[in-house]
């Protein structure tokens, strides 16, 4: 019995309650401190870039300036070099393929043409990588143009609708043409 009024009036000094709680002031507390111990971070986390572009309002309130540079980056990240058209307005072009940069320097027969077999597996290497960069890129288009235009206000919308071009880059679902629009 001695033991009990001990532990009990232990608990009512501040010691840890059976159920995780601690008595004292009427205060419930956790049994474990997780708050304290920094698995938790009460700093805002930044958006993906997706997230942290704007509705496009048109009027005075236009928020185009913010818009530009938040739809860039979400469009790099999304598109890759297809994005570049916001910055560039025009769209981005792989580097040309140089064929004399493919032509053996060696001077030995047996070497030159040995070095030049490798050359040609690499210069129709790079040829392909550039056709399938501008096919992707081609491809994309039609989805760039959509995730711009879902980022335009009702607004914005009636405002591109007015443009004498709309049906044309709208029919073709063009990013660039759209990009001009705005």
């Amino acid at each position: 019995q001695g033991n009990r009024q001990g532990q009990r009036q232990g608990n009512r000094q501040g010691q840890r309650h059976s159920r995780g709680r601690e008595r004292g002031g009427g205060r419930w507390k956790p049994r474990n401190n997780f708050f304290d111990k920094g698995q938790y971070s009460t700093t805002k986390l930044k958006l993906d870039a997706n997230e942290a572009v704007p509705m496009l309002f048109h009027g005075p309130s236009s928020n185009f300036a913010t818009f530009r540079e938040k739809i860039k980056t979400a469009c790099l990240e999304k598109y890759g070099n297809l994005g570049k058209l916001i910055e560039d307005s025009d769209y981005y072009q792989p580097p040309a393929i140089v064929p004399e940069d493919y032509i053996s320097t060696k001077t030995d027969a047996t070497e030159q043409v040995n070095e030049q077999k490798v050359l040609d597996m690499e210069l129709s290497a790079a040829v392909k990588e550039r056709i399938s960069q501008k096919s992707r890129m081609a491809q994309e288009r039609p989805n760039m143009y959509a995730y711009i235009y879902s980022k335009l206000s009702i607004d914005s919308e009636q405002a591109i609708k007015r443009e004498t071009n709309y049906s044309t880059f709208s029919a073709e679902a063009d990013p660039l043409d759209l990009w001009k629009a705005i």
